[in-house]
């Protein structure tokens, strides 16, 4: 599917392995935030005003490979 609208499913691919644990560590699903309040034995609150640098480097990433996608097709595009 992806394809017939011109995505590169190599960048797909990479973009998704981002995105995905940006939703398990941002609330309200936060699912990884919840799994750790347990472990950690801290408040929620304290487990989100740790994780916020983060999830503020993520997006980053997430924007830099969104706006530049050769930086993610080009070792397979000189291998493949």
């Amino acid at each position: 599917i992806i394809k017939d609208y011109g995505i590169d499913p190599i960048h797909f691919g990479i973009l998704m392995t981002h995105i995905k644990p940006l939703g398990l560590l941002t609330p309200p699903v936060g699912m990884v935030l919840y799994a750790l309040t347990r472990v950690t034995e801290l408040s929620f609150r304290e487990l989100v005003a740790v994780s916020i640098p983060y999830v503020w480097l993520t997006l980053l990433v997430i924007i830099i490979l969104v706006f530049f996608p050769i930086l993610v097709t080009f070792l397979p595009d000189v291998l493949l």
